[in-house]
């Protein structure tokens, strides 16, 4: 390995045409905090709700947050979402409302049924119809 490997970014593509960089990816069980019983509507609410939560995120993303919906699947009486929640946050050295700002970010959450790398496909897909443009955050930078 040499030190421009250690230094190699990932990269995805937003809205269409926008190149960001991966700059941090968190994924654990969708479920890891529930204790008994099974997972329901209202349980898969509260999953929803949390993980756009700003603890989850640097401080520099805010609320510039896009959650892709993700498929719930009717089992018996309850509801299951995908087992494994994905969070990312990109950067994009460009800006589109400010001009004044360094760089856009935003913080994506989506859930899937194995753990990324790689991404779904069909996230992958959801992922660059995001209206990255209108709801990022324009920022400063480091």
């Amino acid at each position: 390995m040499n030190a421009k490997d250690i230094y190699k970014k990932q990269t995805i593509i937003v809205d269409g045409d926008i190149e960001a960089v991966i700059t941090k990816i968190v994924q654990y069980p969708t479920y890891i905090s529930l204790i008994e019983g099974f997972p329901n509507v209202n349980s898969n609410n509260d999953i929803l709700n949390e993980v756009k939560s700003k603890r989850n995120f640097s401080n520099y993303i805010d609320d510039s947050v896009f959650l892709i919906e993700p498929k719930r699947t009717q089992v018996d009486w309850w509801e299951k979402l995908p087992i494994v929640t994905c969070i990312i946050e990109v950067e994009c050295y460009e800006t589109f409302r400010d001009k004044t700002k360094a760089m856009s970010v935003l913080g994506i959450v989506w859930f899937q049924e194995d753990y990324a790398f790689p991404i779904d496909a069909d996230i992958l897909e959801k992922i660059k119809e995001i209206p990255f443009r209108k709801i990022c955050k324009e920022t400063e930078g480091d």
